[in-house]
């Protein structure tokens, strides 16, 4: 499904927000790895005696690489936005961390077709993201704020176009824009990804 990514008059008004969806699954994900871990501990003490010191030092390594596996699945449950096989909410977005926001945009590129390169980091230049797609690139920033998102931030993405090697900018929030943002993205042909153009991204 085709997302339009026009630049979008929004105004600034109340926004309604969907209901966040249970976190059941990741809670029996958890319990599941922990008692996964217990019933391998028992094991492992009741069969320890018989080993020598050798076994006893392999079977210690084995087991701590176990753990750190199967530990860092279920931290990955609430460290990282979950799209694999889900709608997340918007209510959801909203919570993200600047970075878990980031890796969400990255995901939902991918989805929209794009190849994508993560690239923030400090002395980014503005641009979090380029996009490949049609044998265009995009220079993207993302905006996760709970206020309307300045022009300051088509400016960083514009900048970064001839940095990154791109033919456009690209703006994505969970929020909207102000009026002189959307004048600006409008001069500049950038793109902009306003909480509604994100929420049908989110629903592709």
């Amino acid at each position: 499904m085709s997302i339009d990514l026009r630049v979008t008059s929004a105004t600034v008004t109340k926004m309604s927000f969907e209901s966040e969806q249970p976190r059941g699954s990741a809670l029996v994900l958890v319990t599941a790895v922990a008692a996964a871990l217990l019933s391998a501990g028992l094991m492992v003490v009741q069969a320890w005696n018989a080993l020598g010191e050798t076994a006893q030092i392999a079977g210690a390594v084995g087991g701590f690489a176990v753990v750190a596996v199967l530990t860092g699945m279920a931290l990955r449950q609430f460290v990282r936005p979950r799209l694999s096989g889900q709608r997340l909410k918007m209510t959801q977005i909203d919570g993200l961390s600047g970075v878990q926001f980031e890796l969400c945009v990255a995901e939902l590129l991918a989805r929209q077709g794009y190849s994508v390169d993560r690239v923030g980091h400090s002395g980014d230049l503005g641009v979090d993201i380029v996009a490949r797609k049609g044998g265009r690139r995009f220079a993207v920033q993302c905006k996760r704020y709970a206020s309307p998102v300045s022009r300051r931030a088509i400016s960083d993405a514009v900048a970064g176009v001839r940095h990154y090697g791109c033919d456009g900018a690209m703006v994505v929030t969970n929020s909207v824009f102000t009026r002189d943002a959307i004048t600006l993205a409008h001069a500049n042909r950038c793109l902009l990804v306003d909480r509604s153009a994100l929420a049908k991204w989110l629903r592709a």
